[in-house]
């Protein structure tokens, strides 16, 4: 005798679930994949030469500003235009005093407190520009040689600022400074002003072109400005880079703007596979990570917010989209099944299938997205702790 078992299914409404938990219930139809979508965080870094260029230039501006903190040098670059001196809160080095128009500078009683050492040979040069000559000045590490020469233009409390040498100064002679950082040596050109608008004031402003050039890249860093050509006998104002004679807080600028020709390099980017879905599929699905090579060119400005904080902002002309073939999705979600990030078997087949019927996915690139990797870029690798003596 048989016996016939009914089983009835009630109508009505039915409780959300995060997916198919009762075998009763159809499982919901599969959902393809997108052909484009929005990508989400980048990961990548810098090409070429530029977080050297920030960290030489800063080298060198660091070392001219110790040196102005001095009342000799001071006394040399006003000895035609007269005014009250500021001497520096501490002075760590030797020199002669009086100096006369020609002297040195030794720092190696600097080498405890603020690891400084070598010398600069300051010089009223018969030419007329005041001469810097680097002796191997170290500053943590960081080697400045070469001169740099600073000449009174007719704006009061204003010089023109230059790389040249001690036999024939002036800046249509040009000798780069030599400038090492990390065992990296670069050939620094600097064309740019100072002004000064009372000497017994802390700050003063710094502004202009320096180009370093190392054997495998050129990179320009343009402070005041964002564009190259900057003026070296005109004040940028506000955004001119302001430094201080108080190097012994922080060696960087306190303010301002430097811009430089950057490239930032995508290595990666991450998206919800959510976002990746031409619907909800009722699971709350996991972020994929995809392997890529994209460059982007463009402009890199960052405005000191104090010292050795740094806000960056990153400029190009267009955001490329970037090409996930299909047997890379197939992977991120085979990856993701297997280290059970995905954990329902079912909906990991259907995820596998829907990314074999797939043609690819374009992701688009956001500008918001491109600008916190390159913030988070110059936050870790751009000079900060370094600024204000916190290494």
């Amino acid at each position: 005798m048989r016996t016939l078992l009914l089983v009835w299914a009630a109508c009505g409404d039915q409780a959300e679930t995060t997916g198919p938990t009762d075998l009763s219930d159809p499982p919901p139809p599969p959902v393809p994949f997108v052909e484009t979508a929005e990508g989400g965080a980048l990961e990548g870094g810098f090409t070429g030469n530029v977080v050297e260029t920030q960290q030489a230039t800063n080298a060198m501006l660091a070392a001219t500003a110790v040196l102005l903190s001095d009342t000799e040098v001071q006394g040399r670059l006003l000895i035609d235009n007269g005014s009250d001196l500021r001497a520096a809160p501490e002075i760590c080095w030797s020199r002669p005093s009086p100096a006369m128009s020609e002297f040195t500078m030794d720092f190696t009683g600097c080498g405890n407190d603020y690891n400084m050492s070598g010398g600069v040979r300051i010089e009223d040069h018969p030419a007329g520009p005041v001469l810097f000559q680097f002796l191997d000045f170290t500053l943590d590490e960081r080697v400045v040689g070469g001169v740099l020469g600073l000449e009174l233009t007719e704006t009061g409390r204003q010089w023109h600022i230059f790389d040249t040498d001690t036999f024939s100064p002036g800046p249509d002679n040009r000798v780069p400074i030599t400038v090492t950082v990390g065992g990296t040596a670069s050939a620094t050109t600097i064309d740019g002003g100072l002004h000064w608008n009372t000497i017994p004031t802390e700050n003063f402003h710094l502004w202009g072109t320096a180009t370093g050039t190392t054997l495998s890249d050129t990179r320009t860093a343009v402070m005041g400005g964002t564009v190259a050509g900057i003026d070296p006998y005109t004040d940028p104002g506000a955004d001119a880079p302001t430094f201080t004679c108080g190097w012994q807080t922080c060696r960087c600028q306190l303010s301002g703007v430097t811009s430089y020709a950057a490239a930032v390099e995508l290595e990666t980017v991450r998206v919800d596979i959510d976002d990746l879905q031409d619907g909800d599929d009722g699971f709350d699905d996991p972020d994929v990570e995809f392997v890529i090579d994209v460059e982007i060119t463009g402009r890199l400005d960052i405005e000191a917010a104090g010292c050795g904080v740094w806000t960056a902002t990153f400029t190009t002309d267009a955001l490329p989209a970037i090409a996930i073939e299909r047997v890379a999705l197939e992977s991120a979600i085979q990856r993701q099944c297997e280290i059970k990030a995905i954990d329902d078997e079912h909906h990991c087949v259907e995820l596998e299938a829907m990314a074999n019927a797939s043609s690819g996915i374009e992701l688009s690139i956001s500008a918001a997205k491109l600008g916190n990797l390159v913030q988070n870029l110059v936050d870790n690798d751009f000079d900060n702790n370094w600024c204000t003596f916190n290494e």
